[in-house]
């Protein structure tokens, strides 16, 4: 009796749950990440887990790129036009010459959008990690663009 005591206090104390959301295949680990609402909740799902860790890492610039678009649209931010210009506003820390800020990152991904949806518009827009991080410190932006077949100006909206 006392040995199955000890075997049933041995199998409970060495067997580890295994949550479904962890059985599941990278491809579909893979959706569930895209279908995150921002990067603080992929931020939370891919520590909890080196399994979505994982599926996260063989698609980062892609997932982080898609989290950072959908949380810019959230703030009614839009970036998708081929833009000539841009006026951003930035939170105030980020005005500061002394300061660690990713202004120019922040350029280099505004000119990364506008080129890859001038040359390919219907092709998903890809963005390095740093230059989604940049974007993620915008308040508002006001894009300025002009059309290729009739020459007319647009603007995506005010600052707030």
């Amino acid at each position: 009796m006392k040995t199955q005591s000890n075997n049933l206090i041995q199998a409970l104390t060495t067997t580890k749950p295994f949550p479904a959301l962890e059985t599941l295949p990278s491809e579909i680990r893979h959706m569930i990440l895209l279908a995150l609402p921002d990067p603080t909740a992929l931020r939370a799902l891919i520590h909890a887990s080196p399994n979505y860790h994982a599926t996260y890492l063989a698609k980062r610039k892609q997932i982080f790129t898609i989290l950072t678009l959908r949380t810019l649209h959230h703030r009614k931010i839009s970036l998708l036009h081929p833009l000539r210009f841009a006026e951003v506003l930035l939170p105030r820390q980020h005005l500061d010459p002394f300061s660690s800020s990713p202004t120019s990152t922040l350029w280099t991904a505004l000119s990364s959008i506008s080129i890859q949806i001038s040359i390919a518009p219907r092709k998903p827009v890809e963005l390095s990690i740093d230059e989604c991080r940049a974007l993620l410190h915008l308040v508002d932006v006001v894009a300025w663009w002009i059309e290729p077949t009739n020459g007319a100006v647009g603007c995506s909206q005010t600052m707030q």
